[in-house]
């Protein structure tokens, strides 16, 4: 009897070792460092595989560390990827170093800048739900949920980012899985950042001409290959005679590229024709500004400008800051300077009938035609009866204001003759911010 309470006396007093010995180690500084752990201190935030946080001045954002110093930041308020860059996390900020200043900022080579995609579901929404990390992956979690004919439905998705270096870039490579999207709803991710190449896999079908990826349920795997386009690692920034212009970076990262080149006319005009056309013209940078932002049509033909809705006003301004600055002229006389002349407008007084003509008049037939949509061809102006008419001593028409009596949906067509008496060197000029034909 007695032995047996030696025993269970030396039991209780082993245990008691053991579990302090737990204790005490779990609360070690310092834990022990094995081949699937990383050894950091408390407050070495550096070492993280993700972080929520203000990044670049924009708030809630998480920063995912995908090894190789690439790290991709992604915008939990809209659940998509905010920007991916190979360098540092800098780290400032009274949360960090109990100093007043800025959030952590990013700094290196620039992959994605302000990433502009967006989650579409039809009758429904997409939202960030959270993240996990396993076998050193972070996958992010997202929740989409709407109502179709009256019924609630709810899906999972799932994302895991992954990257490697290329020989052009980096490779960035996403897998996704979805569950329990109904059938006939289409799940896209659109306005992706554009890439030098990609690759899909899987449910995952991706339309190279909008940028968009679009998935249904079950697993897939998209990946992008992009190039440098900035690079703002301190070194750099120190060193470099001029730094790439922040609107060429923006329209790097948008879909420019598609329409549009610096100097040579593709599907649209050069962002150089665009300058020497608008760059002195009154209120062309807001007129610009809108065009970038609602789309449009007419202006250099037919084909349509594509709405880009997800840019701001400030964002085209940048943008148009870098276009402009490619007219570099030379001139320096009062028609370089303002192209308007600075003159005030000259009005313009149409009448319903062909005005009359003696031989002492000079000046200009004016008329007016009006369409309800499209604009007609140069042809069939030509062949048409005008709506109203008059004749013009000269036409100085210099902002939007100054049309009469019609300000949209109109064309003026100008006939008239050069009674030249002697041999004279001149320059017939025509300037419009919609389109002309001279």
């Amino acid at each position: 009897m007695l032995k047996v309470k030696i025993c269970q006396h030396l039991i209780r007093n082993i245990v008691l070792i053991l579990c302090c010995s737990c204790f005490f180690q779990a609360c070690s500084p310092n834990p022990v460092n094995d081949n699937n752990s990383t050894e950091y201190s408390a407050g070495d935030v550096s070492q993280v595989k993700a972080m929520r946080s203000t990044l670049d001045g924009e708030s809630r954002v998480i920063s995912l560390k995908l090894g190789h110093d690439i790290t991709a930041a992604y915008d939990t308020k809209s659940a998509v990827l905010f920007k991916l860059w190979r360098g540092n996390l800098d780290f400032s900020g009274a949360v960090f170093d109990q100093k007043h200043g800025p959030q952590p900022i990013s700094t290196g080579q620039l992959y994605v800048l302000n990433g502009q995609s967006k989650w579409l579901v039809e009758g429904g929404e997409v939202a960030y739900f959270g993240h996990q990390i396993y076998d050193g992956n972070v996958t992010l979690l997202y929740r989409a949920k709407g109502t179709q004919k009256g019924v609630n439905w709810q899906a999972e998705i799932q994302e895991t980012p992954m990257a490697t270096l290329s020989h052009e870039g980096l490779i960035f490579s996403r897998k996704f899985s979805v569950v329990g999207l109904p059938a006939n709803l289409e799940l896209t991710l659109d306005t992706l950042s554009p890439s030098i190449s990609y690759k899909t896999s899987g449910a995952a079908i991706f339309d190279k001409m909008t940028t968009t990826l679009f998935l249904a349920n079950g697993e897939s795997s998209f990946s992008q290959e992009y190039a440098v386009i900035v690079d703002t690692s301190p070194e750099q920034t120190e060193s470099a005679q001029e730094l790439e212009h922040p609107g060429l970076v923006m329209i790097k990262n948008s879909d420019c590229a598609g329409c549009h080149n610096a100097e040579v006319k593709t599907v649209g005009p050069s962002y150089l024709a665009i300058a020497q056309r608008y760059a002195y013209l009154s209120g062309a940078r807001e007129t610009l500004s809108q065009k970038i932002i609602q789309g449009g049509t007419g202006s250099w033909g037919q084909v349509p400008m594509t709405p880009h809705s997800q840019l701001s006003e400030t964002d085209a301004g940048v943008m148009l800051d870098y276009i402009f600055s490619l007219n570099k002229s030379d001139q320096t006389s009062a028609d370089a300077a303002d192209i308007l002349l600075g003159l005030p407008a000259v009005s313009v007084a149409l009448i319903n009938k062909t005005p009359e003509f003696t031989q002492d008049m000079s000046g200009a037939y004016i008329y007016q035609h009006s369409f309800m949509e499209n604009a007609p061809e140069i042809e069939d102006i030509r062949n048409r009866t005008p709506y109203l008419g008059g004749f013009v001593p000269q036409i100085h028409i210099p902002s939007e204001d100054d049309f009469w009596p019609t300000k949209q949906n109109f064309i003026y067509q100008i006939k008239t003759h050069l009674n030249l008496k002697e041999s004279i060197q001149t320059r017939l000029r025509l300037v419009s911010d919609d389109g002309s034909y001279l």
